[in-house]
């Protein structure tokens, strides 16, 4: 492709968004259910590669912030050479795998998490064989340019984090703990 069709690909794509993220946001009562099963859990994990990244830091950011939990986002391949291993029995691990490469990839170290106590949550923009009987639950977003779909994917993630604060009791506006005067001028006063 010339770099004037990727170009035009990703304009109509630009498009797009208000359709994607309709479809994202349909997926609240989904998340509701999965914030009330999982409000047991202390450690949340989002596995991610490529731009799909910043979606996982997205996630991880949104439970630090709303629901003051240990929260961690690592890039797939990092994740099963280093951190696969503390994997405990129960610990919730967010495949955010748009990619039908990457939701391969992704699927492969599902398993293996899942083989070890992990409970898998597949955020997917295609359904991908396999994923049904290795995730617990699957939410399946269009598929669209990449740089695109981090916009759409982040949706689910800000839905799960709102209602496991409501699950845990916590005001998703009000962190516990902390002055918010002086939250909001460290936060708000010197942004660069």
């Amino acid at each position: 492709h010339s770099n004037f069709e990727k170009i035009s690909s990703l304009i109509d794509e630009l498009f797009k968004i208000p359709q994607y993220v309709e479809k994202a946001l349909s997926t609240e009562t989904d998340l509701i259910s999965l914030a009330k099963n999982l409000r047991e859990s202390s450690h949340y994990r989002f596995i991610a590669t490529g731009p799909s990244l910043s979606t996982a830091m997205h996630g991880v950011a949104k439970i630090k912030e709303i629901v003051q939990l240990r929260s961690e986002a690592n890039q797939l391949e990092e994740f099963i050479h280093m951190h696969a291993f503390s994997i405990q029995k129960g610990d919730p691990i967010f495949f955010i795998t748009p990619m039908d490469k990457v939701s391969v990839r992704g699927l492969e170290i599902a398993r293996f998490a899942k083989d070890h106590g992990a409970i898998i949550i597949a955020i997917l923009s295609n359904k991908v064989t396999g994923w049904d009987d290795t995730a617990d639950q699957i939410i399946v977003l269009p598929p669209s340019d990449e740089l695109i779909q981090i916009i759409p994917h982040m949706i689910p993630l800000q839905y799960f984090a709102y209602y496991l604060s409501l699950e845990k009791n916590r005001n998703p506006d009000r962190p516990v703990g902390y002055d918010e005067k002086q939250l909001q001028t460290l936060i708000y006063s010197d942004l660069l």
